[in-house]
Protein backbone atom coordinates (compact mmCIF):
# COMPACT_ATOMS: atom_id res chain seq x y z
CA UNK A 1 0.00 0.00 0.00
CA UNK A 2 1.51 3.13 -1.07
CA UNK A 3 1.75 6.65 1.53
CA UNK A 4 -1.18 8.42 0.21
CA UNK A 5 -3.33 5.16 0.67
CA UNK A 6 -2.44 4.84 4.43
CA UNK A 7 -2.96 8.88 4.85
CA UNK A 8 -6.47 8.38 3.20
CA UNK A 9 -7.13 5.41 5.75
CA UNK A 10 -5.97 7.00 8.39
CA UNK A 11 -8.18 10.05 7.88
CA UNK A 12 -11.55 7.48 6.98
CA UNK A 13 -10.51 5.55 10.24
CA UNK A 14 -10.10 8.71 12.75
CA UNK A 15 -13.27 9.98 11.02
CA UNK A 16 -15.87 6.93 11.47
CA UNK A 17 -18.54 8.26 14.50
CA UNK A 18 -17.32 4.84 16.37
CA UNK A 19 -13.92 6.10 16.67
CA UNK A 20 -12.09 5.98 19.70
CA UNK A 21 -11.21 9.33 21.15
CA UNK A 22 -7.84 8.19 22.23
CA UNK A 23 -7.04 6.64 17.94
CA UNK A 24 -8.48 9.78 16.79
CA UNK A 25 -5.30 11.20 18.57
CA UNK A 26 -2.97 9.31 17.28
CA UNK A 27 -4.09 9.32 14.10
CA UNK A 28 -3.99 13.23 14.15
CA UNK A 29 -0.58 13.27 15.55
CA UNK A 30 0.60 10.85 12.88
CA UNK A 31 -1.14 12.68 10.04
CA UNK A 32 1.18 15.38 11.41
CA UNK A 33 3.99 13.77 11.39
CA UNK A 34 4.06 12.29 7.85
CA UNK A 35 7.34 13.42 5.83
CA UNK A 36 9.03 14.29 9.02
CA UNK A 37 11.80 12.95 11.23
CA UNK A 38 8.87 11.53 13.59
CA UNK A 39 6.88 9.94 11.20
CA UNK A 40 8.11 6.48 11.99
CA UNK A 41 7.39 6.86 15.82
CA UNK A 42 4.10 8.46 14.90
CA UNK A 43 3.49 5.16 12.54
CA UNK A 44 4.68 2.66 15.22
CA UNK A 45 2.37 4.09 18.05
CA UNK A 46 -0.93 4.40 15.85
CA UNK A 47 -0.11 0.79 14.76
CA UNK A 48 -0.07 -0.37 18.15
CA UNK A 49 -2.94 1.81 19.18
CA UNK A 50 -4.74 -0.15 16.38
CA UNK A 51 -3.64 -3.29 17.14
CA UNK A 52 -5.03 -2.28 21.30
CA UNK A 53 -8.39 -0.77 19.93
CA UNK A 54 -9.69 -2.82 17.45
CA UNK A 55 -10.96 -6.24 17.70
CA UNK A 56 -11.18 -8.47 14.64
CA UNK A 57 -14.24 -9.94 14.01
CA UNK A 58 -13.42 -13.77 15.22
CA UNK A 59 -12.56 -11.99 18.37
CA UNK A 60 -15.99 -10.15 18.25
CA UNK A 61 -17.91 -13.37 17.50
CA UNK A 62 -15.89 -14.82 20.50
CA UNK A 63 -16.80 -11.95 22.42
CA UNK A 64 -20.33 -12.16 21.53
CA UNK A 65 -20.92 -15.60 22.84
CA UNK A 66 -19.06 -15.02 26.04
CA UNK A 67 -20.06 -14.53 29.55
CA UNK A 68 -18.29 -11.33 29.78
CA UNK A 69 -20.24 -10.12 27.00
CA UNK A 70 -23.48 -10.81 29.28
CA UNK A 71 -21.60 -9.13 32.33
CA UNK A 72 -20.69 -5.77 30.29
CA UNK A 73 -24.18 -5.22 27.93
CA UNK A 74 -26.61 -7.77 30.03
CA UNK A 75 -28.40 -10.81 28.50
CA UNK A 76 -30.27 -8.98 25.69
CA UNK A 77 -27.36 -6.29 24.80
CA UNK A 78 -25.34 -9.34 24.38
CA UNK A 79 -27.87 -11.24 22.23
CA UNK A 80 -27.94 -8.22 19.66
CA UNK A 81 -24.12 -7.88 19.32
CA UNK A 82 -24.42 -12.10 18.53
CA UNK A 83 -27.13 -10.90 15.53
CA UNK A 84 -24.80 -9.14 14.18
CA UNK A 85 -22.28 -10.74 14.08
Amino acid sequence: MDKQTVIEKVKAMAAAPNCYPKLKTVSATYLDAVGTADEKVAAQNLIAEIEADIMPIDGLVAFAHSERAVEIFGAEGAKKIRRSC
